[in-house]
């Protein structure tokens, strides 16, 4: 077995993955459809998503591993690399980057992370870990709440941390970044790839059924609250993967579309805006105006969700291996793109 097809391997045993509609609504509680839309949160003030043209080409980046995530830290990026551990990455003025630090987690598996301040959450075989990226030159890890099971995806809700496991929703309590605890536990259907998005106010996670909203304030956190199922002649397509910044709730299908609802009101979300990216959604991330689409195989489109009620598709870029994740900083996309494979992707614009 060569280096290649040994790593294609292992990932997929640490993994277990395969893959991510039109929609229709299945409420527990009342709902109504109105036209008006919700606004995402931004990028940091007075910095904007995409240039008004595209940049000079960055240097490549030289990692090796398998790069499933990336995440935003200031002015560095915090990369998830499968096998090897966690890596942080200076951003430098033409867009290159240079590795900072590094933090061996090993035997872990790990498969994403989301940052907030001056901590990086990682979700991994053994759970969730919490590492300090303060001094970018050295990450540290504080602590972790490991399990009989593993911590397959992430979000951050502004309190305790939701980690999707294959068969539950862990809310993890991480005042104590040292010592992270598991505060409950909720039992949820397996899928091929579990995903999870959250507010401060709800959970959203994907089923075989659609994609499931679960409320954080009832008196009973995580108690399902609404279903926007799939709905579509022939076979249905499969829930992909969620996005929630502030208001908006934007859903991706295995069949290409896109769907944005207003979430202001869990008991009462409408949809906005819909639109069809040439592949299957199986990662969103939306950094200001912009909603980022990693398809694998087919690359990753770029959306302008300025208008939320009238999204409209500007590019979609090619990358050589497979776009797991991206995100976007001065107006440049950077991709986990797999096997040893961290593409810097300069954007065309958008208004």
């Amino acid at each position: 077995m060569n280096y290649r097809m040994g790593q294609l391997w292992a990932w997929a045993a640490a993994m277990a993955i395969a893959g991510l509609g039109c929609e229709d609504v299945r409420y527990q509680s009342g709902a109504s459809d109105e036209a008006t839309g919700g606004e995402p949160e931004g990028a940091p003030e007075g910095e904007p998503e995409v240039p008004d043209e595209p940049l000079p080409e960055a240097p490549p980046a030289e990692i090796r591993g398998f790069i499933a995530d990336v995440a935003r830290s200031g002015d560095a990026l915090v990369v998830i690399n499968v096998y090897n551990g966690v890596d942080v990455m200076g951003i430098g003025p033409d867009g290159g980057l240079s590795a900072l630090g590094h933090q061996f987690l090993p035997t872990r598996g790990l498969h994403r992370v989301a940052v907030e301040g001056e901590l990086a959450y990682v979700a991994s075989l053994i759970g969730l870990t919490v590492l300090d990226v303060s001094d970018p030159s050295a990450p540290q890890e504080l602590g972790s709440d490991a399990f009989s099971g593993a911590g397959l995806d992430l979000a951050l809700t502004g309190g305790p941390v939701a980690l999707r496991t294959e068969d539950s929703v862990r809310l993890v309590d991480v005042s104590d970044p040292s010592g992270p605890v598991a505060i409950q536990i909720v039992p949820v259907a397996q899928v091929d790839i579990p995903r999870i998005a959250a507010n401060d106010e709800v959970v959203v996670i994907n089923t075989d059924e659609g994609f499931e909203m679960r409320s954080l304030t009832e008196p009973i956190p995580l108690n399902p609250v609404v279903t926007f199922g799939a709905f579509a002649e022939g076979p249905a397509p499969i829930a992909r993967d969620a996005e929630i910044a502030g208001d908006l709730l934007a859903m991706g299908w295995s069949d290409g579309k896109i769907h944005l609802r207003n979430i202001e009101t869990p008991y009462r979300t409408w949809q906005t805006g819909e639109l069809v990216v040439p592949g299957d959604a199986t990662d969103l991330k939306i950094v200001g105006d912009i909603l980022l689409v990693s398809m694998r195989r087919a690359g990753l489109a770029v959306i302008d969700i300025s208008e939320v009620d009238a999204p409209r598709l500007v590019e979609v870029l090619d990358t050589p291996e497979e776009a797991h994740s991206a995100t976007i900083v001065n107006g440049r996309a950077y991709v986990a793109d797999g096997f040893d494979s961290l593409q810097i992707l300069s954007l065309s614009g958008a208004p």
